[in-house]
C-alpha cells in the first residue's frame, strides 16, 4: 500500500514538474517574438527620433516576421492541443499525391530560398487516401525544419514511393543530422533539435510532434530513416486508396522556384 502511495506521489511530482517545465517553455516562445514587436513599435513611435524611410520600412519588416512567427507557434499550440484531445478534423479523401504537393509548392520555395530544392514525384504513384492539406501541412513542417539546420546552399529534396499498400514520402536534407539515440525524441513535443556545430537550439520543437500526430490519425506513421551520408532523412507513409486508377504527373522543381509537369 505504501509503494503504491510512493508511485502516485513520484508521479503527480512529475506531472507537476512537465506542467512547469510547459509553461516555461510557452512563456518564453511568446515573449520573444512580443519582444521584438513592443520594442520595434515602440521605437517607430518615438516623438524624438526622426527616421529615414529605409529604416522605417526595415522596422516594419521586423514586426511582420515576428508577428508570423507568433502566429505560428499559437496555430502550432491550437493544432496540438486538437490532436492530444483527439478532436483533429481530418478529412480523408482520395487525392494525387502531386496535387497535394502543387499546393504547398509556393510556401516551400520560399522556406528554401536560401538552398537548392528539388521535388521528384514519380508519376507511377497512384492516388492516397489523405486530408490533402494535413499532408500539405505536413510537409510544409519538415521542409521548414530541413531549411532551418541544413546549411545555405544545401540541397533539400522531397521524393516519394509506393510501399506496399502505402506511400513513403521522403524529406532529405545535408544538415548536421540527428544522433540515433534522439531520433525517437524529437517527435515529442518541446524536445528542439541541436545544431551540431554550433550547438544552438532552434525552433519551439512543436513541429515534428503535430507531423506524427497528424500521420498517425492518417494510420500512417513517421521516422527518421538511418543513413550512412551526413543529413537527415525524414520520411512518413499516407495509405493508399482501394482503386488505384489515376496516375499522376512527375513534378520536378529546381533551385530557381519553378516546376514542370512532364509524362514519361
Amino acid at each position: 500500500m505504501l509503494k503504491i502511495e510512493e508511485e502516485l506521489r513520484r508521479e503527480a511530482e512529475r506531472a507537476n514538474e512537465i506542467k512547469t517545465e510547459f509553461l516555461a517553455m510557452i512563456s518564453h516562445e511568446l515573449r520573444t517574438p512580443l519582444t521584438s514587436i513592443i520594442g520595434f513599435t515602440t521605437t517607430l513611435l518615438a516623438e524624438d527620433v526622426t527616421w529615414e524611410p529605409q529604416e522605417q520600412h526595415e522596422f516594419i519588416q521586423t514586426i511582420q516576421q515576428e508577428s508570423f512567427r507568433l502566429q505560428e507557434l499559437i496555430d502550432h499550440l491550437l493544432d496540438l492541443s486538437r490532436l492530444e484531445a483527439g478532436r483533429m478534423p481530418i478529412q480523408m479523401k482520395p487525392h494525387l499525391l502531386h496535387e497535394v504537393i502543387q499546393q504547398a509548392l509556393p510556401q516551400l520555395h520560399i522556406l528554401t530560398a536560401d538552398h537548392h530544392f528539388s521535388v521528384h514525384i514519380s508519376d507511377t504513384l497512384p492516388p492516397v487516401l489523405v486530408d490533402d492539406k494535413r499532408i500539405a501541412q505536413v510537409v510544409v513542417n519538415l521542409v521548414r525544419n530541413a531549411a532551418t539546420y541544413a546549411p545555405k546552399g544545401s540541397e533539400i529534396n522531397l521524393s516519394a514511393n509506393v510501399r506496399g499498400d502505402f506511400i513513403r514520402v521522403n524529406v532529405n536534407d545535408q544538415g548536421p543530422g540527428i544522433p540515433p539515440s534522439e531520433r525517437e525524441r524529437v517527435f515529442q513535443a518541446f524536445r528542439r533539435g541541436v545544431a551540431a556545430e554550433s550547438g544552438i537550439t532552434k525552433g519551439a520543437g512543436l513541429g515534428l510532434a503535430i507531423c506524427k500526430g497528424l500521420i498517425e490519425a492518417h494510420g500512417g506513421r513517421i521516422w527518421i530513416k538511418n543513413k550512412s551520408l551526413p543529413g537527415t532523412t525524414v520520411s512518413f507513409t499516407v495509405p493508399l486508396t482501394q482503386k488505384n486508377t489515376l496516375r499522376s504527373p512527375l513534378i520536378r522543381s529546381n533551385r530557381d522556384g519553378k516546376h514542370f509537369n512532364r509524362r514519361r
